[in-house]
């Protein structure tokens, strides 16, 4: 599937009436609107490994999103949002510090202020409960939070790794926190910043076998002819008679399709989420923000091997399901929603925007004063009708890669850091606007074009130069968590589930 930024919706979902009007009375406005008298709650939820194209609300040809349907259309979705990396840790410090990771950081600012502590200082009871263990209290995650829960669920299938709860298990976890909360204080309740970070549809997927009416994996997206023909010329030889040959290939079909039941099964949660929250009182007047750190890999990319140590391998892992390495639109081109307490209705924006955005933008809705230094743009005055700063650039970093896009050519360039040129990477060009696959690299035949948009990459490093966590000393329940994560190490590749 060619990746597309500004795909059509879908059709109006029906059935979901009760969670759209639940948006619209959860304070929504048109532009220009009076403001709440209170300052409203604010819910952030923060989905992981969620590709904005896999979402119908942004043109996926399957029902994958209803709930999140139903909510954008009482809401904002803007259209094109960029990750500022393709893996969770430093992706959460820019995110929620909101500036840039230039050079590679999974360790919160210990002199920025984070977004908790804003709301925290602005009199908000704050709240998080959060499935990845990687973002906890060693690398800074939870200052700012009156609670912040954030541990592993023991799997019986798979003793030897523990894995993420599930959004039902993160609800179970919440309502306590949240009652307490709640609680009125002087005859009054203290506005809330809640924070819920849910893992699915991370790896490993189920199969959800209830969803094969709606989600057949069999109209999941094959495999590309031309990889077909690249793994028979480039892959291990294999006798004619071997059955698991192309059931090998057949298997990378089968993964995306579990990737769509598994967004699918956080839609369903979410809008739970979302429902018993309202029951709480926690809507009329709240604003609410999805979003993602990154998205994920489903086999467009060769694995990151040296070519003898790949053409040993079978389809699965001759082709990258991952995350944490490339800067492919699939995992940074991410989801961006808005509902809620001020927040116009049935607005698509179709001008980019980044994660880094998120922080001011909230900050703005709140009513609340922005800290000094922030990378990131509000998009209050999009939101309200007015004339906004265009962007030119949109940016991206991880270990092995740094990217910028163009955003009036749709020229993006990819530039290997040390670490990516030692592992044999290569500089690369791609024109989105007539191959959003970035299936065919410009580089060579370009060579102008590269050299500008590097003077333009080094210029956006030495504006918001920061200091690498790069060799940092793990302790051992860090390294612990990154292999209950199934990551390998430090640079976020994750591990394969037979590994």
């Amino acid at each position: 599937m060619a990746y597309s930024r500004n795909a059509a919706p879908p059709p109006s979902t029906r059935g979901l009436g009760a969670l759209l009007g639940l948006a619209l009375l959860s304070g929504g406005c048109a532009p220009g609107g009076a403001e709440a008298q209170a300052p409203p709650d604010v819910v952030l939820l923060v989905v992981d490994t969620l590709r904005s194209d896999y979402m119908s609300c942004y043109g996926f040809d399957r029902p994958t999103t209803p709930v999140l349907d139903a909510l954008a259309a009482g809401g904002v979705v803007f259209e094109d949002n960029t990750s500022q990396c393709s893996w969770t840790k430093p992706s959460m410090v820019s995110m929620l510090s909101g500036r840039y990771v230039t050079s590679y950081r999974d360790r919160m600012f210990e002199w920025a202020p984070t977004l908790a502590e804003c709301f925290q200082e602005a009199g908000y009871r704050t709240v998080a409960v959060v499935a990845n263990t990687l973002l906890g209290e060693e690398a800074g995650f939870t200052r700012g939070y009156d609670r912040y829960d954030v541990s592993n669920k023991p799997n019986p299938e798979r003793p030897n790794k523990r894995l993420a709860r599930d959004l039902d298990d993160l609800q179970q976890a919440l309502w306590p926190l949240l009652d307490e909360a709640l609680t009125e204080q002087d005859g009054e309740r203290p506005p809330l910043f809640l924070v819920v970070h849910a893992m699915e549809p991370h790896f490993p997927y189920d199969l959800r076998p209830e969803l094969e009416d709606e989600l057949p994996l069999g109209r999941a997206e094959p495999i590309r002819p031309e990889q077909r023909e690249q793994f028979l010329r480039e892959g291990p030889p294999a006798p004619a008679e071997d059955p698991g040959w192309e059931q090998g290939l057949l298997r990378l079909q089968r993964e995306r399709g579990l990737y769509a039941r598994d967004v699918r099964e956080a839609d369903r949660q979410l809008g739970l989420l979302v429902e018993r929250l309202a029951e709480r009182g926690v809507g009329p007047n709240a604003v609410f923000a999805l979003v993602s750190d990154h998205g994920e890999s489903l086999f467009e990319e060769l694995t990151p091997l040296p070519a003898v140590e790949r053409s040993t391998l079978p389809p699965f892992k001759f082709f990258y399901r991952e995350h944490g390495v490339y800067m492919r639109e699939s995992l940074i081109g991410t989801p961006f929603l808005l509902w809620g307490a001020g927040v116009p209705r049935g607005l698509r924006v179709p001008e980019p925007v980044e994660n880094v955005d998120l922080f001011p933008t909230l900050l703005d809705l709140a009513g609340l004063e922005r800290p000094w230094g922030l990378h990131g743009r509000s998009q209050l005055p999009r939101l309200e009708g007015e004339p906004a700063e265009e962007r030119a650039f949109v940016y991206s970093a991880v270990f092995q890669h740094r990217a910028v896009r163009e955003v009036a050519t749709g020229l993006k360039l990819v530039v290997p850091t040390e670490g990516g040129r030692a592992s044999g990477f290569r500089t690369a060009l791609y024109d989105l606007s007539a191959d959003p696959g970035e299936l065919v690299d410009l580089a060579a035949e370009r060579p102008e074009e590269v050299t500008r948009l590097e003077a333009e990459l080094e210029a956006w490093i030495r504006r918001y130069p920061n200091d690498s966590t790069l060799g940092f000393d793990l302790s051992e329940s860090e390294r612990s968590e990154l292999d209950a994560m199934g990551y390998a190490g430090e640079g976020g590749q994750a591990k394969s589930e037979d590994d």
